[in-house]
């Protein structure tokens, strides 16, 4: 049965999506004077990936192929993918490079991999208090915004009075997060020209956090669109801030480990909760 394989394929996927944007995490030194429209572009991989399975359906739908020889395509479009990856993302050395010219401080030379982590953890460590209240945000956040869109068929039912209300909300959610592609790096490029990036980002995250606090258990259409653009908008907005501010506290020399473990540790307590 291949849904026994199921659980290894989304391991695999999951764990080239997050290899590859810590990887395009070089980008952002590159642009010095655009770190928030950097970071959400960082992040718009992860949620540019709702895109090829709504390609990948409508692709099937119009020419009849199967499932497993559109993915037997889509492997070959991710082979090329790696090879132009690994061809534009900076070396190490041109990374260190700039940087060093970026934030104005020294790097220090490789370490081994478990030196890194003790590091990293000890970077934690060294703003306890402040980091300790980020991951416990970040997991609220994100379970807030799991749980929502978890329970899709269920709100439908129970708030529409539809059995199909809930594919139909799953499919805005789709749509809204491939619309943020686009939206949420221009909010942050116009932010950055304003030379209040992180002012902009702050102020549309809370502002929709609170919108949807209000609008979640209305019973309407339309109060249920607006969630799920709402839901999708701050999502991705919420993992660009979260990376410009490991940007400001964590610096060049561990940003990559250091939002790593934090990354772990609000899973965790997301899990937990």
């Amino acid at each position: 049965d291949t849904r026994n394989w199921l659980f290894v394929a989304l391991l695999i996927a999951t764990s080239g999506c997050e290899l590859a944007g810590r990887a395009s995490m070089a980008m952002i030194w590159h642009l010095p004077g655009h770190k928030t429209f950097a970071s959400a572009l960082v992040m718009a991989g992860g949620f540019a990936s709702h895109l090829p399975p709504m390609f990948m359906i409508a692709f099937m739908d119009l020419t009849g192929l199967s499932l497993s020889s559109v993915l037997l395509a889509w492997v070959v479009l991710v082979m090329l993918a790696g090879v132009c990856f690994y061809s534009l993302t900076p070396t190490m050395a041109e990374y260190r490079a700039q940087a060093e010219k970026a934030s104005g401080t020294a790097l220090q030379p490789s370490k081994s991999m478990c030196r890194v982590l003790r590091e990293g953890h000890a970077t934690l460590w060294a703003h306890w208090r402040l980091n300790t209240l980020t991951v416990l945000v970040q997991a609220a956040a994100g379970s807030f915004l799991m749980t929502y869109a978890s329970l899709l068929g269920d709100w439908g039912k129970v708030f529409l009075g539809s059995a199909d209300a809930g594919k139909e909300l799953g499919w805005m959610l789709n749509v809204f997060l491939c619309l943020t592609v686009f939206v949420v790096p221009v909010m942050a490029f116009v932010g950055d020209k304003l030379n209040r990036g992180t002012c902009v980002m702050l102020t549309s995250l809370v502002t929709l956090y609170a919108i949807m606090s209000i609008i979640i258990a209305v019973p309407t259409w339309p109060a249920q669109v607006v969630m799920c653009a709402c839901h999708s908008v701050s999502g991705y907005i919420f993992t660009a801030f979260a990376l410009k501010y490991a940007m400001a506290v964590f610096g060049p020399d561990s940003i990559g480990t250091t939002t790593g473990v934090m990354g772990l540790y609000a899973t965790v307590v997301t899990v937990a909760q």
